[in-house]
């Protein structure tokens, strides 16, 4: 009797702490006049991008201006969150572009290899992204991930709003990745260099505040998913089991090792049930209207750092 009351205050306890969490949606990868060489807009300044998002009902940015860092937190209000950051890139022409998320200071990709820009932005207590892995113009392989970044890299876009078109998209890179066993969570974003770039892409964080902490640090654990229109209400992990409940998806497909379609529902949600030999298992809900949204693969096999 005593064990079932301490089980049940256990549960009490935790779904207290759970309900004061919510998703709060944002932008990670964001350019303006004239932080960024490639932003023709002179309007298009960091004061008016900021105005822009909150006015499209976003509740963070990130600024990732090319090898260029500025404190732009002093833009946040209680109702809207600046986090500062940049966008860093290998010498030698467009070798990768890597978000620098939660740094303090620029960092330069000259001279370094790919392992190296990542270790310099983790040694800042930032977190790093692969930016457009599929992108024509810088195109990069899940094996040179695998063979040439092995370390402190955990974040990738799967979706971006200028390098993808709205109704295609390509997670094989992605799913290559988490068949080495090696985690990695999926990143939607606009890059946005100018207004019409913006609402195409983003990730919904779920966490206790939108204090940049609090922000950086879910985002740092995984706790968010990638939507270029799909809204999520519940993301439920078990040992056992991935749940999803979508607001406005109609079809959901869960996804396991090799990129293996494991089951679809013509639903808004579901559940899956383990086998065992999934590798790992993540879900993509859509609609009919080309939308999509990502949750982060629940890993089945050892992790590895």
């Amino acid at each position: 009797m005593r064990t079932h009351a301490i089980l049940l205050l256990l549960l009490l306890a935790v779904t207290v702490v759970d309900a004061q969490k919510r998703y709060y949606k944002g932008n990670t990868h964001t350019h303006c006049y004239p932080k960024s060489s490639d932003v023709r807009d002179t309007a298009y300044s960091g004061e008016r991008v900021v105005a822009d998002y909150k006015a499209r009902g976003y509740d963070f940015l990130l600024f990732t201006d090319h090898v260029n860092y500025w404190n732009a937190s002093g833009m946040s209000t209680p109702d809207f969150t600046v986090i500062n950051g940049s966008e860093a890139g290998l010498s030698g022409g467009y070798k990768g572009h890597f978000t620098a998320m939660g740094t303090m200071s620029n960092i330069s990709g000259r001279g370094k290899t790919f392992q190296q820009l990542i270790d310099a932005i983790v040694s800042e207590g930032g977190i790093p992204f692969l930016n457009h892995p599929r992108w024509s113009t810088i195109p990069l392989s899940a094996l040179q991930l695998i063979e040439e970044m092995k370390e402190n890299l955990s974040h990738l876009e799967v979706y971006n709003g200028v390098t993808d078109s709205p109704t295609t998209f390509d997670t094989s890179f992605w799913d290559s990745v988490l068949t080495t066993g090696r985690i990695m969570y999926g990143v939607a974003s606009d890059d946005s260099h100018k207004p019409s770039n913006q609402g195409k892409a983003w990730i919904c964080v779920y966490a206790s505040s939108r204090e940049q902490n609090v922000l950086v640090e879910a985002i740092r654990r995984g706790d968010f998913y990638a939507s270029n229109g799909i809204v999520l209400d519940t993301i439920g992990y078990a040992k056992d089991h991935l749940y999803v409940k979508s607001a406005n998806g109609s079809r959901i497909r869960f996804v396991g090792k090799g990129g293996q379609l494991l089951s679809t529902i013509n639903a808004a949600e579901g559940t899956y049930r383990v086998r065992g030999n999934e590798g790992y298992v993540r879900a993509e809900i859509a609609n009919d209207q080309n939308q999509t949204a990502w949750t982060q693969p629940m890993m089945l096999t050892p992790t590895l750092h």
